[in-house]
């Protein structure tokens, strides 16, 4: 079974490009990408032009967070957010495998569109960005160590850090998704 895409933007991973970013559309993969996570969310309205994330960037620390205007041409040329897990080919030690990664949805893309055969996957573990053609991806339905490359010369150790991973992005998604669209009751303390 595919994930079901989550529409609440909080706990997911984006990818960005700044609106002063100066862009080669045959270049995709050199355009200034970068990423982080959504802290928080202004608004539950994804395609409100007021919309503002909290944005935590990757490398920095959490206590530079800031709020962003997604849909603002200035602020962004692209701004996508983490839609589901794929197998996407990977090349490990001259060998190719496939490798959970993550594909992405535009949230606010401003003068830009991406080709077929240029969407980005971030791969789990080492997070490094390629730019592949969705169509040729598989879904991620359970770990499969054959696929990851466990006998291509894959070492368990990181196998077993990749299974740990893509279980946890399941969670977290399984988690989200109670979270947000299961009412719950709180009770009286007596």
């Amino acid at each position: 079974m595919a994930f079901r895409y989550r529409e609440d933007l909080v706990g997911k991973r984006f990818l960005s490009v700044s609106g002063v970013a100066k862009i080669n559309v045959n270049k995709v993969s050199e355009w200034g990408w970068k990423a982080g996570v959504i802290r928080a969310a202004s608004l539950k309205d994804n395609k409100n032009k007021e919309l503002q994330v909290l944005v935590e960037y990757d490398g920095v620390e959490w206590q530079r967070r800031e709020w962003v205007a997604v849909h603002s041409r200035r602020t962004f040329r692209v701004f996508l957010v983490e839609r589901t897990l794929v197998w996407a080919p990977k090349k490990y030690e001259n060998e190719e495998v496939k490798w959970p990664a993550l594909t992405f949805t535009p949230l606010s893309a401003v003068d830009v569109t991406l080709q077929a055969d240029c969407q980005p996957v971030e791969f789990l573990h080492d997070r490094s960005l390629q730019f592949l053609d969705y169509a040729n991806l598989q879904p991620f339905q359970d770990w499969d160590a054959r696929l990851a490359g466990s006998e291509t010369g894959v070492g368990a150790d990181l196998l077993s850090s990749l299974s740990a991973e893509s279980a946890e992005w399941r969670s977290a998604q399984d988690g989200q998704r109670i979270l947000t669209s299961t009412p719950s009751v709180l009770g009286e303390l007596v």
